[in-house]
């Protein structure tokens, strides 16, 4: 009787709740961060030449670069405790049936470490997928060609399809 049976009772409103507070934090930390690097880079590198390198007409020097890195690594230091911290509102939160918040740090106490390690092993995979499109993506672009062109065979003509190289390579024609 529910719209597609989907049906929203309190656990999912109270898990509503605590994932929007909890990405304010983070959201809000994230922009600290941000904030700090873009600081580091106009104290580094000089106003003139932040702006020159933001607009795409030039480069940065790298040392700007690396002052800024190091002035945002507090908040993003901040970010990843406060991450750790909180990421088991929501199983607390939906266990206790009540909002649970600030609850997770102390289930946290103790496993900080162990947690980290967990999200950074469970982040890797994903990681390598990024790093493998992007140099797909590189490649095709400096290659000029499209690889997908490659996997798909060509079926211009019945004789090309039903050939011998053709069947062999990509089976018979559906």
């Amino acid at each position: 009787s529910r719209l597609g049976y989907l049906r929203v009772g309190g656990d999912e409103m109270r898990l509503f709740v605590v994932n929007v507070v909890v990405g304010i934090f983070l959201f809000v930390l994230m922009s600290l961060a941000y904030a700090l690097g873009m600081i580091g880079l106009l104290a580094s590198a000089g106003p003139r030449a932040a702006a020159v390198a933001m607009q795409g007409h030039g480069a940065l020097p790298p040392t700007a670069m690396l002052v800024a890195g190091l002035v945002a690594l507090p908040g993003i230091a901040a970010f990843l405790a406060l991450y750790v911290k909180l990421s088991l509102a929501g199983p607390q939160t939906v266990g206790e049936r009540a909002i649970r918040i600030f609850g997770s740090w102390g289930l946290t106490k103790g496993i900080f470490w162990r947690t980290l390690a967990t999200y950074v092993l469970a982040a890797i995979p994903p990681g390598i997928g990024c790093i493998v499109r992007a140099i797909v993506s590189m490649s095709m672009k400096a290659g000029g060609g499209n690889w997908m062109q490659a996997l798909q065979p060509d079926v211009g003509s019945m004789a090309i399809a039903f050939s011998g190289a053709h069947v062999a390579r990509y089976g018979a024609p559906a």
